[in-house]
């Protein structure tokens, strides 16, 4: 038996390939993809990105260009350069934007600069795309239906007790698996984590909205990044969400 996670968009691109894959429900409920820069520098309001340098993953030029466009700003004069993950880039006036995840990168430029870390979400501008989406083979739902339940309610306590025991859970992890980690950074990160997957009450482990995946593939058949549409209902086994 297997389990994975991935961006609803990926899975939605390895389906269309012909990946045996079906989703079993989200962890985030928002993308942590945003654009991070610093309230010092040039950047003030989002669509100020269309005329600044901004570094970007490999994932991020098509969003970008499509958030700012659906802005209605004019991406002729864009820029974007492929960049790593080091906010350090920003310091060094290298960027004045750069790619980021919510949970990892921009808490990294929060500890360098404090308040003068700023940062734009991508959920914010029009881009829906559920995280750290669960998946498996049809094979495994079909022959370990109760394997599947048993690994969705595990998971789900396991991040209900990290939410309510923060300082525990970092305990653990520095004390099992890395006692190198930086304590703030993995509580900080913890918490913007518990901001995506808990919106609002209620809401870990919500199912999915078919809807919202269904026009995210209609934006990835519209810039040629999936070849043919996939059965998204067909794709979402959520009956087994705890």
């Amino acid at each position: 038996l297997s389990f994975g996670s991935t961006e609803s968009n990926v899975l939605i691109g390895d389906a269309a390939e012909g990946a045996d894959v079906v989703a079993l429900g989200a962890m985030f409920q928002d993308s942590p993809m945003g654009w991070m820069y610093l309230k010092s520098g040039k950047v003030d309001t989002f669509s100020d990105l269309a005329e600044y340098r901004v570094g970007i993953h490999a994932d991020g030029a098509r969003v970008i260009a499509l958030l700012l466009e659906q802005q209605g700003v004019d991406t002729s004069d864009l820029v974007t350069f492929k960049a790593s993950y080091d906010p350090q880039q920003l310091l060094d006036d290298e960027a004045d934007a750069l790619q980021c995840y919510y949970i990892d990168e921009f808490v990294k430029l929060e500890q360098m600069v404090g308040d003068d870390a700023a940062v734009f979400l991508a959920r914010d501008y029009g881009y829906r795309a559920y995280s750290q989406v669960m998946f498996t083979s049809r094979d495994t739902v079909a022959d370990h239906p109760e394997a599947v339940a048993d690994f969705l309610a595990a998971t789900k306590r396991g991040w209900e007790y990290a939410f309510q025991y923060p300082e525990e859970t970092i305990d653990l992890i520095l004390e099992k698996y890395n006692p190198d980690l930086d304590r703030a950074y993995q509580l900080s990160s913890l918490s913007k984590i518990q901001e995506l997957m808990v919106p609002e009450a209620g809401a870990l482990f919500r199912p999915m909205d078919p809807a919202v995946l269904k026009a995210s593939q209609e934006h990835l058949l519209k810039y040629n990044l999936i070849s043919e549409a996939v059965d998204i209902d067909a794709l979402l086994v959520q009956e087994f969400l705890p």
